[in-house]
């Protein structure tokens, strides 16, 4: 019966000290001496003794202060791992993830599983905002600090049942800003559309500055107006005498008065040759007269009364 006891026991402390030899260090620095320089190392030391002392503070600066130093893969885990432990949730998986990303997981000394298994506790604490843009390389810029660029699609986490904004900005595109809550372990999808910019040019002038563009036209020639009025005059004439002179003529033939029929005769040719200097005079008058002179147009730029815009007016 003692026997049977003991080899329960013997058997319960072995199964209960399984998930423990799976399981890493929380605090334990790996051998990271072949992947950072000696005085990097030092530093990460002094944390690892500072955060034994329950200095979780000056941990803290330690390891920030490696992680300045040298910004690899190994330190960047070994921060987040320390900011998980103290309580900074979302810097803690803010870092791992980085640190999971830059580099191949072998290098941090870490096993893969146990970082993937730190970011998924670390999320069903804090929000995870998925961030898209409609171009790639937004720089995307969270409360005014966070700052991630990435082609398409950035995850980042915030603190999570708070209003956050989300600012993407990009040389030669307008700036796009949006708001979004979500709660511990929610993942939500938020979408930032950029548009173009059209370059604007805008001029100030300290006074109003008057331009003309076009001048008043030298005074035209009159002679044309004249020679028209005068040759329509003589159509007149000319057709009253033409008139006149054939119905003498055809009364003279009816007569038989010859010398009646050569007046009549005469006044027919000279109406018909007043007719047409008539007419050519109105043809040359036509062909001489200028266009009418355009208007007079100015043009004055205006400022306007805040100093921040230019504007036109004219008159005609």
């Amino acid at each position: 019966m003692k026997f049977t006891h003991a080899l329960f026991l013997a058997v319960s402390l072995q199964i209960s000290a399984l998930p423990s030899a799976r399981a890493e260090p929380e605090v334990a620095l790996p051998d990271l001496s072949s992947l950072v320089r000696p005085e990097v190392l030092s530093i990460l030391e002094r944390a690892q003794r500072a955060e034994r002392e329950g200095n979780m503070d000056e941990a803290l600066r330690a390891y920030q202060e490696a992680h300045q130093r040298n910004d690899c893969a190994a330190v960047t885990v070994e921060l987040a791992l320390a900011e998980l432990r103290a309580g900074f949730t979302v810097t803690g998986a803010r870092h791992l993830r980085y640190g999971i990303l830059v580099a191949a997981l072998p290098l941090s000394k870490r096993s893969p599983q146990y970082l993937t298994q730190k970011l998924v506790d670390a999320k069903r604490t804090i929000g995870t905002l998925l961030v898209r843009t409609n171009i790639d390389k937004a720089s995307l810029d969270v409360d005014g600090a966070f700052r991630w660029e990435y082609p398409d699609m950035a995850e980042i986490y915030v603190t999570p049942d708070e209003e956050h904004k989300i600012t993407a900005t990009r040389e030669g595109y307008w700036t796009s800003h949006t708001t979004a809550k979500v709660g511990a372990g929610e993942t939500k999808d938020v979408l930032l559309a950029m548009e173009p910019q059209v370059m604007q040019k805008i001029v100030n002038l300290p006074t109003r500055v008057a331009a003309n563009v076009s001048s008043r036209p030298s005074e035209a020639p009159t002679w044309p107006k004249t020679l028209m009025i005068a040759s329509g005059v003589g159509l007149g004439v000319s057709l009253g005498v033409g008139i006149a002179g054939y119905v003498v003529r055809d009364d003279a033939l009816k007569q038989g008065d010859l010398e009646a029929q050569a007046v009549g005769s005469g006044m027919m040719i000279g109406g018909g040759m007043g007719l047409g200097l008539s007419v050519m005079g109105l043809v040359v008058g036509i062909a001489f007269t200028p266009p009418p002179p355009p208007p007079i147009i100015t043009i004055s730029p205006d400022v306007s009364k805040n100093h921040v815009g230019l504007g036109m007016q004219g008159t005609w």
